[in-house]
C-alpha cells in the first residue's frame, strides 16, 4: 500500500476537513517538509502549532476517523483500479492548485484510467459535488 495516497485519502475522507482545509495542510506540509503521514501521528498542540489555519475540531476528527472503515474503503477504490491523486503525486495536473485555491475545490482527485494524461494538452476533468 502506498502510505502517501492512503494517508491522502483519509485526510480527504475525514469529516471537517474540506477543499481549504486540505489546501492549507499541502501548504503547510510542503513548506516543513513534513510527509503527510505524520499528521496522523501528532498531538493536539502539534497539530494546533503547525495548522494554526485549522480548527481545533479538525483534529478530533482526525483522531475520530474510523481507520478499518477508510481503510476498507481504500482497499475498494484499490481493487477498483481507481488513483488518489494528490498534489505532490507525479500525476497531479500542474495547473490545479492555482484552480483549487480560487474556486475552492479539492485538491485530491480520483481518477480511473491513465492519469498520466493530465498533464497533457487538452484534458478535461469531469465529475459532480
Amino acid at each position: 500500500m502506498n502510505i502517501t495516497e492512503f494517508s491522502w485519502f483519509q485526510l480527504y475522507s475525514t469529516t471537517g476537513l474540506g477543499p481549504k482545509s486540505l489546501l492549507v495542510i499541502f501548504k503547510t506540509i510542503q513548506q516543513s517538509n513534513l510527509p503527510v503521514e505524520k499528521i496522523f501521528d501528532m498531538t493536539r498542540d502539534d497539530f494546533s502549532h503547525r495548522f494554526p489555519k485549522l480548527k481545533r475540531l479538525s483534529f478530533d476528527e482526525l483522531q475520530n476517523c474510523n481507520a478499518d472503515k477508510t481503510d476498507r474503503e481504500f482497499q475498494e477504490l484499490k481493487d477498483e483500479g481507481v488513483q488518489v491523486i494528490y498534489p505532490t503525486c507525479d500525476n497531479y495536473p500542474d495547473k490545479l492548485l492555482e484552480f483549487t485555491e480560487t474556486h475552492s475545490v479539492s485538491p485530491v482527485l480520483f481518477c480511473k484510467g491513465k492519469a498520466g494524461l493530465f498533464n497533457s494538452e487538452g484534458v478535461a476533468i469531469v465529475g459532480s459535488r
